[in-house]
């Protein structure tokens, strides 16, 4: 019996917890747009920008630009 109510116990955490990673998800992630370079350290900008959009989108998160 104490078996199955730490169980209930941990399930119920973690549903908690996914609900609460489902609304995370739910929120748009923003991000600057980016619209062309006019010298390197500005092409590394919007290099680095449009890495970090692909990587959060892979993690399952939506973007948007600002």
């Amino acid at each position: 019996m104490r078996e199955y109510q730490e169980s209930r116990k941990l399930l119920k955490a973690a549903e908690r917890r996914i609900t609460e990673l489902e609304s995370k998800l739910a929120k748009p992630v923003l991000l600057p747009k980016t619209n062309g370079y006019w010298n390197e350290q500005e092409k590394a900008y919007e290099e680095a920008i449009t890495l970090a959009k692909r990587q959060v989108r892979l993690a399952g998160f939506s973007v948007e630009d600002m």
